[in-house]
């Protein structure tokens, strides 16, 4: 949900028995997790998969050769939030899931619970994006981290490939009922929102209306009139990837 939070927390928590959290290594990830074999195994392979995604789309952008990224998946919302306290010193509360830097430590966590594994792979398309941009690029704006993480949320694997581009029903309806009510920030406004005033809507519950502009403006600018923009928003991220600062790429 949030790019590195770093909201310190007082106070002392529960973290979960590390016995029962194991570790399932893959090519570019190790899963710590205490949910059943099958579902980690599941989780593992998919986060492969959309891994494999992240670099198609960028492949024409400078990669770092890099060690296996980490991901957690607790059973219980109570022990995610309980790591993020005591582990990573991060209030978690509003959140479904999270990519977190403390120093050179940098993980993605999130949660099952009594909802399906389909809601934590989604959570986990978002949430690894942001791990996989890291690695990537200095600079990259909150509105393009969240509306690319968004784009990947949204996307659906058919046959092992991910396909991009979907457009859920209830995005475009809530886009067109901010509209008529005039609550669409404005562009200026929007490009320059920073992680702080984010994560207070989050923490608010009133963050998903931001996230749906960031994924309009990612979505236009990669597919709209059959992708007339697509050739310059990725020229615009390629400047990123070389250390080129935001606002100075966009224009």
């Amino acid at each position: 949900v949030l790019l590195a939070l770093s909201v310190l927390m007082g106070g002392t928590h529960r973290a979960p028995d590390e016995g029962s959290v194991r570790v399932l290594e893959s090519p570019s990830y190790r899963l710590h997790t205490d949910l059943p074999d099958a579902e980690a195994r599941s989780i593992s392979g998919h986060l492969e998969v959309m891994n494999a995604a992240y670099r198609e789309l960028f492949s024409g952008l400078r990669m770092r050769p890099g060690s296996a990224m980490d991901v957690f998946v607790f059973r219980t919302q109570q022990d995610y939030l309980d790591t993020l306290r005591s582990a990573w010193k991060v209030d978690g509360t509003g959140s479904g899931g999270m990519f977190v830097v403390r120093g050179s430590r940098r993980a993605v966590l999130t949660w099952k619970g009594t909802q399906g594994l389909d809601r934590v792979r989604s959570v986990l398309q978002h949430e690894g994006f942001h791990q996989f941009a890291s690695e990537l690029f200095p600079d990259l704006p909150l509105w393009a981290n969240e509306g690319l993480a968004e784009l990947f949320e949204h996307a659906v694997v058919v046959d092992g490939r991910v396909v991009l581009g979907e457009v859920p029903a209830g995005s475009l309806g809530l886009l067109r009922h901010a509209r008529g009510a005039d609550a669409l920030l404005p562009f200026d406004e929007f490009f320059e929102i920073d992680s702080a005033e984010w994560g207070t809507h989050v923490r608010s519950g009133g963050a998903g209306l931001h996230y749906t502009q960031a994924w309009a403006l990612v979505h236009f600018f990669l597919y709209a009139r059959d992708g007339r923009w697509q050739k310059q928003f990725l020229a615009f991220l390629e400047q990123l990837n070389r250390g080129m600062e935001w606002s100075a790429a966009f224009r």
